[in-house]
């Protein structure tokens, strides 16, 4: 009543409203020229718009600095200070500085005076540094080049500032471009791969073990690759924050220069990922050619630069030809920030790990789609009374029981072995089989073709053939001879049964009675009494195994079973044996780094790291007696 009075008397006398000052008794909205609420007490306790709190709420134009991004040349009037009014709905253009835009020479982007657009470019182009509308292309894809045995990478080029193509990168020798492949080039042989391994060593992979399953690992996996590839690394962060440690430059045989260079991590909590993978290419990777790689681990993000200027960066390598390999560590690592690497760095999406057998299969996959060679190392296969070891070199020694001429291997130059009961058979450097020693059933006349993988049963041998059909010859009275169609990258054998597995890992199995089937994903398969797969974890399923027994745990990189007794071999080259010990066949020697085992009636071969074969059990054939 009292306010409404007041009112009342202010309009009778006619007093100019322009400055009446009202007020509520109870201390509440003061209302001023003419009846507008206080721009900066509007709508207090009610949670809704205020202006003067520099955020530009639903209802405002702007808001001290939040000008909803407009500036002077959205205003029209060129270039300088655009602000915001003291009620939040308008603007202050009192600092705009008027300016003749500059699109004479350009048809694209921003005028570089006015800031003002000159236009936009088509599909399939964008603009460059100087105005012009060129090709551009998606960063991560390649096209293959008219030879067909090379292609072009399409990446950020900071000459123009937009993503194209680069320079040719080559495809290794008789490698051809495979649009559809996911990979530039398609090998049949591998390579000898430039690799940078990028390795986090923030504060953050000190939490529990992480930095020792992670460094253990890699160093683990690179004693297979150290001989057949030049490797290299660089840590992050290094000595202080947001700077790269020291480059460890690729080389052959570097394994042990590069877990030298891991440093365990400090309380540099930054992840300068950019600064990481900069300086990369050039001195480093020469060449141009399709086995060139960056390989990052880490459980965290960009913490040192805009995610977006690594993402560049990594797309201009691309362009180069190297490609990127990220590995998010733990469920700390960037899933989103990793995969936006992976696709402007060719490689499609990151892998991730969380413990040390998870990352080996990480790692295995990585240097697979690379393409690096493993190193030439010995392998070794043991008959029944007699053994041959294949050497690094691709020559053949045999030992042991003779009768048949089972341990007279022919010459020559060979890249696989495997033993029957009585005979033996090889693969060519060409791909071509050869067999000798005892044939009652044909076990030694193999057929023509290129072979990639062999096995040896009781009196039959089957094989892969290059294009992942499977052929077997020898003794067939149970079915254990006629292989299924198909295409398989892995063969096994046993008595009178055979299985093998297709490229998802699945095995089949054939013979009569059908034997059992191991039930997983398997990188290898063996035979024996039944037969036992290694699965992508590195542990160990046999089925129909006897009295073999259960195997033990893992991690495994190989391994081969017989009739009572099995062996498999650790990444660190240990052997574990398991099942019958009555000739000491399931007691290895120590002291020894082992890359390879076979094992059949009470006896036990391996190859070593350095090219030679021991054998343990019974030998009286000579068969534990290698050269």
């Amino acid at each position: 009543m009292r306010r409404l009075a007041l009112l009342a008397v202010m309009t009778l006398c006619g007093c100019p409203q322009s400055i009446d000052i009202l007020q509520e008794r109870d201390g509440g909205t003061a209302v001023t020229d003419g009846g507008a609420r206080d721009a900066g007490s509007r709508d207090a306790g009610s949670g809704g718009a205020r202006c003067g709190d520099d955020r530009k709420d639903p209802g405002e134009l702007c808001d001290g600095p939040d000008l909803g991004g407009a500036d002077c040349a959205s205003e029209g009037i060129g270039i300088g200070a655009l602000s915001c009014n003291a009620r939040c709905d308008g603007y202050d253009t009192a600092a705009c500085v008027s300016c003749t835009s500059d699109c004479v020479d350009r048809m694209c982007g921003a005028d570089p005076v006015c800031g003002i657009s000159c236009g936009t470019c088509g599909t399939g182009e964008a603009c460059n540094l100087v105005g012009a509308c060129v090709a551009s292309c998606e960063p991560g894809s390649y096209t293959c080049s008219g030879d067909g045995f090379g292609w072009f990478g399409c990446g950020f080029d900071p000459t123009t500032g937009v993503a194209d193509v680069g320079p040719r990168i080559a495809c290794a020798t008789d490698a051809a471009c495979d649009l559809d492949d996911g990979t530039p080039c398609v090998n049949a042989e591998c390579q000898s791969a430039d690799i940078v391994f990028v390795v986090d060593r923030s504060a953050s992979m000190a939490t529990g073990a992480t930095w020792t399953w992670v460094t253990e690992t890699l160093v683990d996996v690179l004693a297979r690759y150290e001989h057949g590839n030049r490797l290299g690394a660089r840590e992050f962060p290094g000595a202080s924050t947001c700077v790269a440690g020291a480059l460890v430059t690729p080389a052959i045989a570097n394994r042990t220069t590069v877990a030298m260079s891991l440093t365990a991590p400090g309380q540099e909590a930054s992840s300068p990922i950019l600064n990481s993978v900069q300086g990369l290419d050039g001195a480093v990777f020469t060449g141009r050619h399709d086995a060139q790689a960056i390989v990052l681990l880490t459980d965290g993000t960009e913490t040192c630069a805009e995610q977006e200027l690594t993402q560049r960066e990594i797309s201009r390598l691309f362009r180069l030809g190297v490609r990127t390999f990220p590995i998010g560590l733990t469920t700390r690592a960037d899933g989103a920030f990793l995969d936006g690497l992976a696709a402007v760095g060719g490689t499609d999406v990151a892998r991730s790990a969380s413990d040390a057998g998870s990352l080996r299969v990480a790692l295995e996959e990585v240097l697979t789609a690379i393409g690096a060679c493993e190193n030439p190392r010995a392998t070794v296969t043991a008959g029944y009374y007699h053994a041959c070891g294949l050497r690094a070199d691709g020559t053949l020694a045999c030992w042991g029981r003779d009768l048949d001429g089972q341990s007279s291997p022919p010459p020559g130059s060979f890249v696989a072995v495997d033993a029957s009961t009585d005979a033996v058979c090889a693969i060519r450097k060409t791909g071509a089989l050869v067999c000798w020693g005892r044939d009652i059933n044909g076990e030694i006349d193999p057929p023509t073709g290129a072979f990639s993988a062999l096995a040896g049963g009781d009196s039959h041998f089957c094989g892969v053939r290059n294009d992942g059909t499977l052929a077997c010859w020898g003794n067939d009275t149970a079915g254990q001879s006629t292989p299924p169609a198909g295409t398989f990258v892995d063969v096994a054998t046993s008595g009178f049964a055979s299985c093998a597995l297709r490229s998802d890992g699945t095995a089949e199995c054939w013979g009569s009675p059908r034997p059992p089937t191991p039930p997983g994903v398997y990188t290898q398969i063996v035979g024996g009494r039944g037969f036992c797969g290694l699965r992508t974890d590195g542990e160990i399923d046999c089925v129909g195994g006897g009295g073999l027994g259960s195997p033990p745990a893992g991690p495994f990189v190989g391994l081969d079973a017989g009739q009572n007794h099995a062996c498999a071999v650790r990444a660190n080259g240990d052997i574990a044996c398991w099942g019958n010990n009555g000739s000491g066949e399931s007691t290895p020697p120590g002291g020894e780094r082992f890359v390879d085992v076979s094992v059949n009636n009470a006896f036990t071969c391996a190859a070593t790291a350095d090219d030679a074969f021991l054998c343990w059990g019974e030998g009286g054939n000579g068969q534990t007696s290698p050269p």
